[in-house]
C-alpha cells in the first residue's frame, strides 16, 4: 500500500511541539538569563499600561475604605504591537513526490530540518530586541515587502544609571572601590535581591588584572573562577556576545566593552506572546506557529512560520555603569 503523503500533519501545533522535542536544546544568552518568564496574550496587540506596570509595595488599607490604585492601571492603554518573525521555506512538487515514494520517515527528516532552521532563526532573531530592550529602546529593521525596509521602534523609559567615583583602571584604586561600585547598582535595584552583574570585555579584563594584583593584599575576598570573578561573594561575569543586523550584517555587543550592567533577575522581565495573525492558528497566542500554503506557480508548497515575542524588560531592575578599561 502506497504512503498516503499529507505534508499538512507535520505541521500542526502538537507535531511542532513533539518535533521540537527531539531537537538539541538551543540556548540564547540575553532570553534565557533575563526573560525566562514567558506569557501568552490573548489579543494581537498588548497596552502600553501592561508594558508599565510593576507590581510594587502599597500601603495597606482601613476596613471599608477604597483599596489602593494598582500602578499602571492609570495609564494609556494605547495599543502596541510586538514584532513578528515570520520565515519561509519551499517545498516543491518534484521534491514531494519524491518523499511520497521515500516514505514517513524520509518526510519526517526533511520537515524535521526545515523545522530547526525555522526555530534557530527565530531564537537568533528574538535575541537583538531582547537585548536592546535592557538599553530601555528598541529600534530593529522591519521588512515591509519588496526588499524595503523600516525601522521597528518602542521605549521602555529610561534603566537607571550609576557613575563610579573611582574607575576600574584607576592605578590607586582598592577592591573596596569595585565592591562599592556593585553594592551602589544594586541599592539602584530597589525591592530584588538575585542580581547578575554582566560586564564587558574590557572592563571584565582590566578587573581580573586588578584582582590578580590586589586579591593577596586586600582583606576582602576576590577571586577569578571559571563562573567569572567573584568580590566579596558577588560574581561579575565576562558578557561578550554580539547579534547581528540582518540587513547590513553588522554586529552590536550586547553588553559594550566599556559597561557593567546589573540586573535582577527575578525583576518581573517578560517575554510576551501576542495572538498569531493566522486563522489556522485560530489566532491563538502560540509561541511559534508554521503553516503548510499551497502555491501554483511554481507548483509546490511554502513552509511559513510565526513568531512573536515582545520582550519587556523592567527599568527599575536594570542599572548600567560605564567602566572605561
Amino acid at each position: 500500500m502506497a504512503y498516503e503523503f499529507d505534508l499538512k500533519t507535520f505541521f500542526t501545533p502538537e507535531q511542532i511541539a513533539a518535533t521540537f522535542k527531539t531537537l538539541p536544546e538551543m540556548k540564547t544568552k540575553v532570553a534565557d538569563l533575563v526573560f525566562k518568564n514567558r506569557r501568552q496574550h490573548h489579543f494581537a496587540h498588548v497596552g502600553i499600561n501592561e508594558l508599565t506596570e510593576i507590581a510594587t509595595v502599597v500601603p495597606v488599607v482601613y476596613r471599608g475604605t477604597k483599596p489602593v490604585a494598582l500602578k499602571g492601571s492609570k495609564n494609556s492603554v494605547s495599543p502596541v504591537e510586538g514584532p513578528t518573525i515570520s520565515l519561509s521555506d519551499y517545498i516543491g512538487a518534484d521534491e514531494v513526490n519524491n518523499l511520497k515514494m521515500l516514505g514517513k520517515a524520509a518526510a519526517q527528516n526533511r520537515t524535521k530540518a526545515i523545522l530547526e532552521r525555522m526555530r534557530k532563526s527565530t531564537l537568533l532573531t528574538q535575541e537583538a530586541p531582547a537585548a536592546q530592550s535592557l538599553t530601555g529602546s528598541l529600534s530593529f529593521p522591519m521588512s515591509v515587502g519588496d526588499g524595503m525596509y523600516e525601522t521597528f521602534t518602542f521605549s521602555y523609559g529610561d534603566p537607571m544609571e550609576y557613575g563610579p567615583s573611582v574607575m576600574w583602571n584607576d592605578a590607586d584604586i582598592k577592591l573596596g572601590d569595585i565592591l562599592h561600585t556593585l553594592l551602589s547598582m544594586s541599592k539602584k535595584i530597589k525591592g530584588y535581591s538575585k542580581i547578575r552583574y554582566p560586564a564587558g570585555e574590557e572592563v571584565f579584563m582590566a578587573l581580573v588584572n586588578k584582582v590578580t594584583a590586589l586579591s593577596d593584599a586586600s582583606s576582602i575576598k576576590a577571586e577569578v573562577t571559571d563562573k567569572g570573578i567573584r568580590i566579596a561573594g558577588l560574581t561579575i561575569e565576562l558578557f561578550d556576545e554580539e547579534y547581528t543586523h540582518p540587513v547590513d550584517q553588522t554586529t552590536q555587543y550586547v553588553v559594550a566593552p566599556d559597561k557593567v550592567l546589573a540586573v535582577a533577575l527575578d525583576g518581573a522581565a517578560t517575554n510576551i506572546y501576542p495572538t498569531i495573525d493566522d486563522l489556522d492558528a485560530k489566532c491563538q497566542p502560540l509561541p511559534f506557529f508554521a503553516e503548510v500554503v499551497k502555491q501554483d506557480v511554481p507548483s509546490g508548497y511554502q513552509i511559513v512560520s510565526q513568531s512573536r515575542p515582545l520582550p519587556v524588560p523592567n527599568m527599575k531592575a536594570v542599572c548600567w555603569a560605564t567602566e572605561p578599561a
